[in-house]
């Protein structure tokens, strides 16, 4: 018997190709690619955004949008509270028995959505009253939650619980088409940043129309729901720990941009430059998140087949280390040309090679605890990861202000720093105890 020859690259994609089409039917093959587009040009989205708001509105204004944008992601994570899990779960099983149900929990869902914009509105104004922000940048405040109001607007719960991805996918393409269009033709000097926010929301609203347009056409009839105050409350009660740790990993994302925007420098320029470093740093930790994503089914099918996934998480690591790694490097030798693109200048200040050398470990950091998290997932200890992580986050905020007091900028940094090497020995401490008590209850009795 002749020995197996090493099969090439192409060949293993023709082979995965066909493995994939084995298992999945026509619809699911298609709502994989389309939710596959989708992930892709959500990562693609910010990095092309990046150089066309940076050399309109400059580094300062951008940090104030992105500020305001970064209150709006807080009011998303609160409307949104976890539906995305369990209403696909409800619709996918109520479309099976019943198209009448299915539309009952859709309305309901959206109903539920808008109180909680209410909520989040009254928390915003509440914030700009402690904060004393001004009457002008709460009324920026308030034209950025049209980005929230146009969320509401596209049910991506409910195309991908139906498995018509398609719709969502293309609309959003087109709409953020038409945002960066727009943006060119209209954002082109710094005080024009006031657009950029309500430009986003009401692009996502077009959006929305049209998906309430086809999904109202061709899924359901327009019929109103009788709604029970009760039903909110155990709705809120079910969604509450997936909140948790949406609303941690959002915190983290946003909490620097929302701390100088809520507690205003005296230079405007290092804040921008501040930011739009972190930015950058954050899109490389996107495609460390975006790979870690990807290869997490293969290690879901790998754990119920008893394999060992040592070695397949081995590999991927390392190959995914060196590509960071070799990233990172690339960043701090270019780190010139890379910042005078985006910004369009011709002079980069020494401060901007300071924060990226700051910044370095930090993807590295945050890979490593995106593989706890699986590992704590894969061990059915997912309460223990959103426990885990809302705690960390309180900490995080309440050390981000003492930081800054002692260290300034480089307090938000090492802040970082802290959040994910305690967030790491925490969840690595919770992997060790579920594993040496395999053969008896868990040391702290939590129900995943």
């Amino acid at each position: 018997m002749k020995p197996a020859l090493p099969s090439s690259p192409v060949t293993r994609v023709r082979n995965l190709q066909r493995a994939v089409q084995a298992r999945l039917d026509g619809n699911m093959l298609r709502n994989f690619m389309h939710t596959a587009i989708l992930q892709g040009f959500n990562y693609l989205f910010p990095v092309l955004l990046l150089p066309i708001l940076i050399r309109a509105i400059g580094p300062g204004r951008y940090a104030e949008m992105i500020y305001f944008q970064g209150i709006a992601s807080l009011m998303i994570v609160l409307t949104d509270f976890g539906f995305n899990t369990t209403a696909v779960r409800d619709i996918s099983l109520a479309k099976l028995a019943d198209r009448n149900q299915m539309r009952d929990i859709f309305l309901r869902t959206q109903y539920v959505k808008m109180l909680l914009l209410g909520f989040s509105l009254l928390l915003a104004l509440a914030y700009c009253f402690v904060f004393h922000i001004g009457l002008y940048r709460t009324l920026l405040l308030l034209s950025s939650s049209l980005i929230v109001i146009g969320q509401i607007a596209i049910p991506t719960y409910f195309f991908l619980a139906i498995e018509k991805m398609v719709y969502i996918t293309y609309s959003l393409i087109v709409a953020r088409g038409l945002y960066i269009l727009l943006l060119i033709l209209l954002v082109r000097k710094p005080e024009d940043f006031v657009l950029v926010n309500p430009l986003m929301g009401l692009c996502y609203l077009a959006a929305g129309a049209y998906l309430h347009y086809v999904l109202f056409s061709r899924y359901m009839s327009l019929k109103g729901v009788a709604f029970r105050p009760g039903q909110l409350f155990r709705i809120l009660r079910q969604d509450f720990p997936i909140f948790i740790s949406s609303l941690s990993s959002n915190i983290l994302i946003n909490y620097n941009a929302i701390f100088l925007g809520t507690f205003p420098q005296a230079s405007q320029h290092i804040v921008g430059n501040f930011i739009v470093v972190e930015k950058i740093i954050s899109s490389i930790r996107g495609v460390a998140t975006a790979y870690m994503q990807v290869i997490f089914p293969r290690a879901c099918v790998i754990k119920q087949n008893r394999q060992p996934l040592r070695r397949f998480y081995q590999g991927h690591l390392a190959l995914l280390g060196g590509l960071l790694l070799f990233g990172l490097l690339v960043l701090i030798n270019q780190y010139e040309f890379i910042f005078n693109f985006l910004t369009g200048k011709k002079h980069t200040p020494t401060l901007v090679q300071y924060y990226f050398i700051l910044w370095l470990l930090v993807p590295l950091l945050a890979t490593g605890n995106m593989l706890l998290i699986q590992a704590l997932t894969l061990e059915n200890l997912t309460a223990w990861v959103g426990r885990i992580s809302f705690a960390v986050s309180v900490v995080f905020i309440a050390a981000g202000y003492f930081w800054f007091q002692v260290f300034a900028y480089n307090g938000l940094i090492f802040n970082v720093y802290q959040y994910e090497i305690t967030l790491m020995i925490a969840l690595f401490t919770a992997l060790v105890l579920r594993r040496a008590s395999r053969r008896g209850p868990l040391p702290l009795s939590v129900k995943a």
